[in-house]
């Protein structure tokens, strides 16, 4: 689960617009921009624009200050009540994803265990067959020194 670069909260699947340079996420709510917003690859955060060099002669520009509370939302606008469902809604989805992982686990377990049981079985098979493989050499050997 990613948290947002602006506001700190965590992000929904559906809501993460990721910087093209620095591959910090952001809320779509953060930046002021509707679902409809469509965002391209190479779309930079505010941070990131901002260190982009501007081209041209601005000397006559003044130089204006920005204040440092207007880029990041108050406190008063982050809504706990669905950030705990969005946290909520993720830990179950995260819940059966492990309950489908053990179930794997276990029947990989029991395929295993058959395995085990199996070879086991032919390791005794082939014990007894080369048992019986010495006995008929010994009573072959027999029989010549015998017949001799």
């Amino acid at each position: 689960m990613v948290k947002s670069g602006a506001c700190g909260r965590y992000l929904p699947a559906t809501d993460v617009i990721i910087c093209g340079k620095c591959d910090v996420s952001y809320h779509r709510a953060c930046l002021n921009l509707s679902e409809k917003t469509k965002i391209s690859a190479s779309w930079m955060c505010p941070a990131c624009k901002n260190k982009v060099p501007h081209t041209g002669d601005h000397s006559n520009t003044p130089v204006k200050c920005q204040e440092v509370g207007d880029s990041s939302p108050t406190h008063k606008d982050i809504d706990i009540g669905l950030e705990i469902r969005l946290f909520r809604n993720e830990l179950s989805a995260m819940r059966n994803e492990l309950k489908e992982m053990r179930d794997n686990i276990t029947m990989l377990k029991d395929t295993v265990l058959a395995c085990n049981k199996n070879l086991e079985k032919m390791d005794c098979r082939v014990t007894k067959l080369e048992k019986l493989y010495e006995e008929r050499l010994i009573k072959c050997d027999t029989k010549t020194l015998e017949s001799k």
